[in-house]
């Protein structure tokens, strides 16, 4: 598969697919072949496994726009918390996205609504004319 890595399972959803990982390091050490991407219709892809020191990691590769890899992806992450919080039986988790730059993200899910919070470092300003 495009991804280099063992995989444990794949679902689809109505934006990027979840897969998961067997392990936090295969993750981290994970090179996508972009090109072997492309060719799928799939918008984009969630990897995530069990963290090592945090409940869940991920990183989300989105194959077809410029970027690639996103760094921080509050979406990602609004599917994933659910995801985890059923296989741990937690509403209150915390998260790594092992993305070049990484994030980290303090989420909570009651009911059907998913609150993400964490940190940023402006990186960029402009003015759009």
């Amino acid at each position: 598969f495009a991804l280099n890595i063992s995989l444990s399972a794949y679902y689809t959803t109505n934006n990027k697919h979840i897969v998961l990982a067997e392990n936090e390091a295969s993750i981290a050490a994970m090179q996508p072949d972009f090109a072997m991407l492309r060719r799928s219709k799939t918008f984009g892809y969630v990897i995530t496994a069990p963290g090592d020191h945090v409940d869940f990691v991920s990183r989300t590769l989105v194959p077809h726009v410029q970027q690639l890899e996103d760094h921080a992806t509050g979406s990602s992450h609004a599917a994933l918390v659910p995801f985890w919080a059923e296989r741990l039986q937690k509403n209150v988790l915390q998260a790594n996205q092992l993305s070049p730059r990484g994030g980290h993200f303090q989420c909570e899910i009651e009911g059907k609504t998913v609150t993400l919070s964490g940190q940023y470092k402006l990186i960029a300003e402009g003015k759009i004319y």
